[in-house]
């Protein structure tokens, strides 16, 4: 999802310690804390695969498409 508004618009928004609440198609609630968060180079696929420390990851484009903004999250 590009950072629209609707989508992941204010996912750089978010800080080290933020709750983020995941709801899937069986009605089913999630809860992650932000662990960590960073603007990598657009072409950084391993920035945003690499790591075990986490259970989800967001990431979404800068506005200019030449970054990603990447939001590192834990279950709890």
């Amino acid at each position: 999802a590009h950072n629209y508004e609707g989508h992941f618009g204010r996912l750089k928004e978010l800080k080290k310690g933020d709750t983020v609440t995941f709801t899937d198609v069986k009605r089913r609630l999630f809860r992650y804390r932000v662990i960590r968060t960073e603007t990598i180079d657009g072409n950084n696929m391993n920035g945003i695969l690499s790591g075990k420390d986490w259970n989800l990851t967001l990431f979404t484009c800068t506005y200019s498409g030449a970054k990603r903004v990447v939001v590192r999250c834990c279950r709890f």
